[in-house]
């Protein structure tokens, strides 16, 4: 391009003609051009940047909350299925172990430890109410109220000082009237397997069994002890804190010490 001034030959980027000295004029536009070219391309590299960073922040947050929505998500569909996967595992297990679940019952009821038996279906889990189990449920339901019973009365000789008597004294009462009562025949009008020899048996063995408890640690005369079998549940009761009335006072002369 030649110069307005002197018409020597200059390039766009010659600020001044290198012959006269003058500006030119279109280098200085030019100049001016690319400079707001070059602001122009920063603000919008910047608002470019910028803008994908927030999207990125954006996104990156959106993919937390719902990776957080699906993980509590997850979690209760697990909470609410917790049991019934840990109910499946516990079913397999008593499935492939039931003939030597059924092995151990047979032999506790062989021996009559109604105390081993119950502890041992509840710890197992043995499911006593499906119908491969049937023929225990009456057994195991009156066994788990002698156990309770059986082990109050224990208590009751053996309590130690830091143990609470009175509650012993309470549980006593209504462990042994509870179980009296899950002898009833009543109770069990909707089972077909009540009055089969194998379950009236084992009744009969728990109720000789509460029998003599009663009057090793109630002080009952045997024809005592065996009426409890055919009272109301008022005279039971009467007969019941009779015999816990040792324990009463003792618990009363305890408390009597201590103020």
């Amino acid at each position: 391009m030649k110069c307005k001034n002197c018409g020597g030959e200059i390039r766009l980027e010659d600020m001044y003609c290198p012959y006269c000295g003058r500006p030119n004029e279109q280098a200085q536009r030019h100049a001016a051009d690319m400079a707001q070219y070059r602001r122009d391309y920063q603000n919008t590299k910047q608002d470019v940047i910028e803008r994908a960073g927030t999207q990125s922040r954006r996104a990156t947050r959106f993919a937390t909350i719902a990776l957080l929505i699906v993980a509590i998500g997850v979690n209760i569909i697990l909470q609410m299925n917790s049991y019934s996967f840990y109910q499946a595992l516990e079913d397999s297990k008593v499935k492939k172990n039931m003939p030597a679940y059924k092995a151990k019952m047979e032999e506790y009821l062989e021996e009559e430890d109604y105390l081993g038996f119950s502890a041992f279906c509840y710890n197992k889990r043995v499911p006593i109410y499906e119908d491969s189990f049937k023929e225990y449920f009456i057994i195991y339901r009156v066994a788990t109220n002698y156990r309770y019973a059986a082990m109050e009365l224990m208590q009751l000789i053996n309590h130690s000082r830091y143990s609470d008597l009175s509650h012993h004294l309470k549980n006593t009462s209504q462990y042994v009237q509870t179980f009296y009562e899950e002898l009833e025949a009543d109770k069990y009008a909707y089972y077909d397997n009540y009055d089969t020899p194998f379950v009236q048996e084992h009744l009969k063995n728990m109720a000789d069994a509460m029998d003599s408890l009663c009057i090793a640690y109630l002080s009952m005369t045997p024809e005592e002890a065996h009426s409890l079998r055919n009272a109301s549940g008022g005279s039971r009761l009467l007969l019941i804190e009779k015999g816990l009335e040792p324990y009463t006072a003792e618990l009363a002369g305890e408390s009597q010490t201590s103020d």
